[in-house]
């Protein structure tokens, strides 16, 4: 019995699921724009361009010489290195007390093997990209991706000093 079967699934489901969703819609309009055929619009100066963002509107760079890009970093910055670790304590603690409740109730890694804390970053971070792909302007999102993707190298880093990582 193959493990679909036994979990009752069907391994065609998500290519049923996703053939017309925003996800689809997406991988066309890429595909698009790769082949030369979708018309992109140039609007000047970088410094110049304004994007909304869930009703608030932010430039690119705002005069202080930092660009969107690192100010997303740094609000990920802020959060995973704020009071977080005193709310539910550094994420390699709360990372490894998720994958032992995800272990306990039965989710395994590719090959069988017991998830680790960095696997829960990874988790959390393909539920953003799901999240980004249905609303790419929610800055929250990206904000959330890089500070996963901090904890998860915090986390794998110290899977491999302990020697956790095969």
């Amino acid at each position: 019995m193959s493990g679909w079967e036994e979990l009752g699934t069907d391994p065609e489901w998500m290519t049923r699921r996703y053939v017309e969703t925003p996800l689809s819609k997406v991988e066309q309009a890429m595909a698009e724009a790769n082949s030369g055929r979708m018309e992109i619009p140039i609007r000047g100066r970088a410094e110049e361009f304004v994007t909304k963002d869930s009703g608030e509107r932010e430039q690119y760079d705002s005069g202080d010489g930092d660009s969107i890009r690192g100010k997303v970093l740094t609000e990920a910055r802020g959060l995973i290195t704020g009071d977080r670790n005193n709310q539910y304590g550094p994420p390699t603690q709360d990372f490894l007390r998720t994958a032992e409740i995800l272990n306990a109730i039965g989710y395994r890694r590719p090959g069988g093997g017991n998830l680790q804390p960095h696997d829960v970053a990874v988790i959390q971070i393909a539920l953003k990209l799901s999240r980004v792909t249905w609303t790419p302007d929610k800055r929250d999102s990206w904000v959330d991706i890089a500070g996963y993707a901090g904890c998860g190298y915090e986390c794998a880093d110290e899977e491999v000093t302990d020697g956790d990582l095969p």
